[in-house]
């Protein structure tokens, strides 16, 4: 599938691993060269590419997000909102450990506010 990208008139980019296609992340990003998206591909090919539940997601991927992308390329408000969606995604892949550290310690937090609460209405 090839698909325009309307950032960049009169380029195409074909999705494949040597060019990202004129996806969401491109889109939000305004540009397949956005070091948020090479990343992203970057987990695409290293993790989702290479067992057959992520190979699944990335072609159902593929089949229904060009015209999403057109869209938000389109719209300054859905570039940024994406951008929001987006960015947690890029931090947890770019810093796995540091995500998982503060995902931990978010739930002991959660964990212990609970049960001081459940505590004291007994």
């Amino acid at each position: 599938i090839i698909v325009p990208c309307p950032e960049l008139p009169n380029t195409d980019f074909t999705g494949s691993s040597s060019g990202s296609g004129c996806f969401i992340a491109s889109a939000a990003f305004g540009s397949p060269m956005a070091k948020e998206v090479d990343l992203l591909r970057g987990f695409r090919d290293k993790h989702l590419m290479t067992n057959s539940v992520g190979r699944w997601i990335v072609a159902v991927y593929y089949e229904y997000s060009p015209p999403v992308a057109d869209i938000i390329a389109q719209h300054e408000l859905l570039r940024k909102a994406t951008r929001v969606v987006l960015v947690p995604l890029v931090f947890i892949i770019k810093y796995p450990g540091v995500s998982l550290s503060t995902g931990l310690m978010i739930l002991v937090v959660m964990f212990v506010l609970i049960r001081r609460r459940t505590v004291a209405h007994r």
